[in-house]
């Protein structure tokens, strides 16, 4: 009985050894696959661009707490991005978000995490608050749109859908895409 019990425990010994064989190449390839390092060719702290339009008036700025790019991807990364977009005869949007990324060349801007957009009010425009995540915009064409959750406030009426378009050239468009519901206060 005794050499059965070694017999056994020998056996379970090695059938655990060959799994663990045959499982250990596979992790170690995942391990070896990872991107290569990428190389940041610059950074800046407290950074801050401002950009004008074609009759040098004031169209866009943007304010970061820290910003990467990327030399393989020509990616630019940044921390808590604040961006104030200005429009003739208008109060300036002003678009918060947790982080951002910059492709092709100033394309495209994905905002990440948390977005928050604000208009404040003046004599002819309602102030407007949109709450998001993870915005898509194209600034070249002053378009946004995400697929998630979107909450928009204006005074005292609030607008909530799955995903938005957004057009904030003037005329302004904004659409709640589906699932949306309102409460409108008089």
């Amino acid at each position: 009985m005794k050499a059965y019990q070694g017999f056994m425990g020998l056996f379970t010994l090695s059938a655990l050894s060959f799994w663990a064989l045959q499982s250990a190449p596979q992790e170690l390839l995942d391990v070896v696959k990872t991107e290569p390092k990428q190389v940041i060719d610059y950074f800046s702290l407290d950074y801050t661009k401002v950009q004008m339009n074609s009759e040098g008036i004031l169209d866009n700025k943007l304010q970061s707490e820290y910003v990467m790019h990327y030399q393989e991807k020509d990616e630019i990364h940044l921390t808590r991005p604040i961006i104030f977009t200005y429009k003739p005869l208008t109060p300036e949007w002003v678009t918060h978000s947790e982080t951002g990324l910059v492709t092709e060349g100033g394309e495209h801007l994905f905002l990440q995490g948390k977005v928050t957009i604000d208009r404040v009010a003046d004599t002819t425009h309602r102030a407007v608050t949109i709450v998001t995540r993870d915005l898509h915009v194209q600034p070249n064409s002053s378009y946004a749109e995400t697929d998630q959750r979107a909450e928009l406030v204006t005074g005292l009426d609030r607008m909530a859908g799955v995903g938005v378009q957004f057009f904030y050239k003037e005329p302004m468009v904004i659409k709640l895409l589906s699932q949306v519901r309102g409460q409108h206060a008089y």
